[in-house]
């Protein structure tokens, strides 16, 4: 795939997954070779890891939104510089909801391995 669709993938998975909460477009987004390096051990891996992620965080901040704020590409490699923002209105990892808004900038390594062209 080129670079810029690969870009295309990137913007899908923070639009459509985890700003929308789409669950059911993992399946099509995400490989089951997948590896998510943030992610605890035997919740790392494929569309159920992003699956996971997505409700996690959208349970924390219902109104979650990732702005992707620039994304460089080259080869099978895209980097994404993104700020997440959202109001903590539900559990995250055992912290309860403190009612706060937050704001976090982010840095995404993506490769795209294999993606059969759609």
């Amino acid at each position: 795939m080129s670079v810029e669709e690969n870009k295309a993938l990137f913007r899908r998975t923070y639009e459509e997954l985890l700003n929308r909460g789409d669950l059911d477009v993992a399946d099509e987004l995400v490989s089951p070779e997948f590896i998510n390096h943030e992610a605890p051990p035997g919740r790392d891996r494929g569309p159920e890891s992003m699956r996971g992620l997505a409700t996690m965080l959208r349970t924390a901040f219902p109104d979650l939104h990732f702005e992707i704020e620039e994304l460089v590409g080259e080869g099978d490699v895209v980097v994404g510089r993104l700020t997440m923002s959202g109001t903590h209105e539900g559990p995250l990892m055992g912290t309860p909801p403190t009612g706060h808004s937050v704001r976090q900038d982010h840095m995404h390594f993506v490769r795209f391995r294999g993606m059969a062209r759609q």
